[in-house]
C-alpha cells in the first residue's frame, strides 16, 4: 500500500469522515488478516478502526464457494482474461496430504469425507473413506504473469482412468472460457502417467507419443514431467546404484561425487556439496540438492581435481553425466528470456537449432545408458526420471513451435510450465494454520478460499515457541568504541616476532592453492566496485587466469586476478588456517587476522604501483596509504568469505526435523 494512499486515508478518518474501503486497503487487510488474525485485531484496535471489521472481510471471502469441485468464481476470472487478449496456459496436476478429521460446523455441514463436488457421497453405507488428499488443479499463465486454482477435489485414492475423466472435463471448461490450453505438468507417480495413457497419450521412448487431444479443439494438449521431480529421481538413481555405464563402456560413479566432498581440505573446489548432497536419504524431496549435485559446478570441480588428484582419473564420464542433465534441467527451468549462459534462455528464434541439436545428442545419450548388470536404464524400474527428461524437451520444443505458428507468442519460458507453482501455492495454503501445516478438509477449504480472493500470500516462517506471559525485551543501546590505532594492536596482539610468525605458517596443498587464486578473481572483481583509484584497479587484474578450477570454469565471464591478488589470498589462507581455531569470528577477530596477514605479506606486493605511497588517510595517530588499503581491503574480504564458509559448516549436520514433519504429513494426522 502506498505512503500516499494511506496518507489519505488517515486524514480521512480523523477528519471524521466515512468512505469506501479502497483496492490497496482490502489488499492490506485480507493479507495481514490471512497471516495472523490476532495481528489483524491489534492493528485495527491500534489505527482506530481503520481496517475492516473482521465480519466484512468474512462477507468478502462469501463471493467465493469455495466447496470441493470445480470453482465457478475462477471460470468468470479466466473468461474476463480472455476477453480482455488472447490467453495461453498450462494445467498443473498435484494432490497435498491433508489431516484425517470429522469435524461439523454451525450449520451443521460435516467435513472430512470424501468429496468430487457432486453434491452427493459415492457410498451411501457407513463405510465412507475420511480423506487423505487434496487433488488440485491449477492453471498458469504462459503469455503472462498469473495462476489461478480451478478445482480441488478431496480423494482417499483415484485411479488414473478417473484422474482422467477429471482433467478432460478441466479442459473443456477452460477452453470454453477462450484460453488455449496446449500442455499438462504433473510428477511422476504411476497414477499421473496412467492418467493421460488413458486419454491417448504414450511414454514409451521407442513409440513415444507424449501428448492427447484437446476434446473441444482437438489440437495436442502435451504432457510433462516435472522436470524438478526427474532430477530428484535421476540422482537417486546413480546414488541408489552407485554405477551406471555410459555408451562409451565409462563407469559413471557416485564415488567420484562422495570424493570430491570428502576431499575439501577447508575449501571446495567452487561446488555447494554437504553432508546433505551426499547422505540425502533423508532429503529425497529437496529438489535443490539434487540440482546442485547434478550441475556444472561438480562436472567442473570434478575436471579440476583429476589435474590435482590421481584417485580422480576416470572421473570423465561423472563429469559428463553431470553437464548432460544439468544442461537439460536448465532448459527446463529457464525464467527469463535472455541468459549469460547457453543452456538457461527461454526457448526463442535464436536458440532454437542449438536447443533442438542438443536434444538429439541429449536422447541418444540417455537411451544407451545400462546398469552393471547389462539392463539399459530406460527399459528399467527407474525409467522415469531419465524418459520424463527426454521427452520433456521434445515437447518444451514442440510447444514453442504450436505457439510460434498462432503467432501471439515470440519466446516460450520453461519454468512456466513447471510444478512449483502450485507446489508454492500448496505452502500458502499450510501457512495459514501456523503451527499446523497439515490442514483438516475444513481449514483446507477455508484458506483456499481467501487464495482465491486474495493469491499474493506467500509461505510465512515457521514459529519455534509460544508466547506464555508479558515480559518484554528492553531494548540495549551500545556506545560506540575506537578501535586502537594499528601500531597499538600490532604491540598487543602479536605476541612472537615476525619471523617466528612467519615460519609457523604451513605451506598450502596444490589443491588449495588453486582453489585460493579462483576466489582471488571474485574478490577482485568485488574490490573493483570499492576503489577510485585508477591505477589501483589497473592493478588488481592480471592478463591471464593463474586457477586451474577458474580455466575450467571460465566460459568468457570470469575476472582474471593479478599475481599479488592471488599471493595476498594465499597467505591470507594460511594465517586463516592458522589461527581460526583460537577465534570467534567476531569483527575485532577479523581485524586482527587482518593484522597477522599484513606481518606476513612480502615487501614486493603491489611495491610497483604508480600509486603505491599515496595516501588515503594522515593523522597523528594512523596513516594508510593505497598499497596498504589495497592489502586490507583484500585480506578482509577474504577473510570474510571464509568465515561464512566456516560457518555453514558448523550447521551441516543431520536434523530430524524435516523428515518427521513429512512423516506426519504422508500420515495424514
Amino acid at each position: 500500500m502506498g505512503s500516499d494512499v494511506l496518507e489519505n486515508i488517515v486524514k480521512d478518518i480523523l477528519n471524521g469522515k466515512k468512505r469506501k474501503f479502497c483496492p490497496e486497503l482490502r489488499k492490506c487487510a485480507v493479507t495481514l488478516q490471512y497471516y495472523s488474525p490476532r495481528a489483524y485485531t491489534y492493528v485495527r484496535k491500534t489505527f482506530k478502526n481503520m481496517l475492516p471489521h473482521p465480519r466484512t472481510l468474512r462477507k468478502w471471502y462469501t463471493v467465493v464457494n469455495g466447496k470441493p469441485g470445480f470453482t465457478y468464481e475462477a471460470f468468470v476470472v479466466l473468461k474476463d482474461k480472455c476477453d480482455a487478449g488472447p490467453v495461453y496456459c498450462n494445467i498443473t496436476v498435484d494432490e497435498m496430504c491433508i489431516k484425517k478429521h470429522v469435524e461439523v460446523d454451525t450449520q451443521n455441514n460435516v467435513f472430512g469425507y470424501i468429496d468430487l463436488g457432486t453434491g452427493k457421497h459415492t457410498d451411501d453405507g457407513d463405510n465412507l473413506p475420511l480423506a487423505r488428499n487434496a487433488l488440485v488443479f491449477l492453471v498458469v499463465g504462459l503469455n503472462d504473469y498469473w495462476k489461478l486454482p480451478k478445482t480441488y477435489f478431496l480423494i482417499d485414492g483415484m485411479t488414473g482412468a478417473e484422474r482422467g475423466n477429471l482433467l478432460t472435463k478441466a479442459i473443456e471448461l477452460i477452453s470454453e472460457t477462450g484460453a488455449n490450453i496446449n500442455s499438462v505438468t504433473f510428477d511422476g507417480t504411476y497414477v499421473n502417467t496412467s492418467m493421460c495413457t488413458s486419454l491417448g497419450a504414450c511414454f514409451e521412448l521407442a513409440n513415444s507419443k507424449p501428448f492427447f487431444l484437446n476434446p473441444i479443439t482437438k489440437e495436442k494438449v502435451f504432457a510433462f514431467y516435472d522436470p524438478a521431480h526427474m532430477i530428484k529421481l535421476i540422482r537417486n538413481t546413480l546414488g541408489d546404484k552407485k554405477n551406471i555405464i555410459n555408451g562409451k563402456n565409462e563407469m559413471i560413479k557416485w564415488e567420484y561425487i562422495s570424493k570430491l566432498y570428502e576431499k575439501e581440505e577447508g575449501l571446495r573446489a567452487g561446488t555447494k556439496l554437504t553432508s546433505k548432497h551426499i547422505y540425502y536419504g533423508n532429503h529425497k524431496m529437496n529438489v535443490r540438492l539434487a540440482a546442485q549435485v547434478l550441475s556444472t559446478c561438480v562436472s567442473d570441480a570434478l575436471l579440476f581435481t583429476k589435474t590435482k588428484d590421481s584417485s580422480f582419473d576416470g572421473c570423465n564420464a561423472t563429469a559428463e553425466f553431470c553437464l548432460m542433465f544439468n544442461n537439460t534441467f536448465d532448459i527446463l527451468n529457464a525464467r527469463k528470456k535472455l541468459s549469460n549462459t547457453p543452456f538457461n534462455g527461454a526457448i526463442t528464434e535464436g536458440n532454437v537449432k542449438r536447443y533442438e541439436a542438443f536434444y538429439e545428442k541429449f536422447k541418444i545419450y540417455v537411451a544407451q545408458l545400462k546398469f552393471e548388470d547389462g539392463t539399459l536404464v530406460i527399459n528399467s524400474k527407474r525409467k522415469t526420471g531419465f524418459i520424463g527428461l527426454i521427452l520433456g524437451l521434445k515437447n518444451a520444443l514442440d510447444l514453442y513451435n504450436v505457439l510460434i505458428e498462432k503467432g501471439d507468442l515470440s519466446y516460450l519460458i520453461t519454468y512456466k510450465l513447471s510444478q512449483d507453482h502450485l507446489e508454492t501455492f500448496f505452502s500458502a495454503l499450510r501457512s495459514h494454520g501456523g503451527y499446523n501445516d497439515n490442514p483438516t478438509c475444513r481449514q483446507f477449504q477455508a484458506s483456499y478460499i481467501r487464495l482465491l480472493i486474495h493469491n499474493e500470500i506467500i509461505a510465512s516462517p515457521y514459529g519455534n515457541c509460544s508466547i506464555l506471559d508479558s515480559t518484554s525485551i528492553t531494548s540495549i543501546t551500545t556506545p560506540q568504541t575506537h578501535l586502537p590505532n594499528s601500531i597499538e594492536e600490532n604491540n598487543l596482539l602479536i605476541s612472537i616476532s615476525d619471523e617466528q610468525l612467519f615460519s609457523s605458517i604451513s605451506n598450502l596443498s596444490p589443491f588449495i592453492e588453486d582453489i585460493t587464486s579462483y576466489i582471488a578473481g571474485f574478490i577482485a572483481k568485488k574490490l573493483e566496485t570499492k576503489l577510485k583509484c585508477e591505477y589501483c584497479i589497473k592493478e588488481i587484474y592480471g592478463p591471464h587466469q593463474i586457477s586451474n578450477l577458474a580455466t575450467i570454469k571460465d566460459r568468457g565471464r570470469l575476472k582474471k586476478p593479478n599475481k599479488n591478488v592471488v599471493k595476498i589470498c594465499q597467505t591470507a589462507e594460511q594465517v586463516f588456517r592458522k589461527y581460526s581455531k583460537s577465534i570467534a569470528f567476531s569483527k575485532r577477530d577479523r581485524e586482527i587476522l587482518v593484522l597477522k596477514l599484513k606481518t606476513n605479506i612480502d615487501v614486493s606486493i603491489f611495491n610497483q604501483m604508480e600509486c603505491v605511497n599515496h595516501n588515503l588517510h594522515l593523522d597523528l595517530l594512523n596513516f594508510e596509504t593505497h598499497r596498504d588499503f589495497l592489502i586490507k581491503t583484500i585480506g578482509l574480504k577474504y577473510f570474510n568469505i571464509r568465515i561464512f564458509h566456516e560457518i555453514r559448516k558448523l550447521n551441516d549436520s543431520y536434523k530430524i526435523r524435516q523428515k518427521l514433519t513429512k512423516i506426519i504429513h504422508f500420515k495424514n494426522e
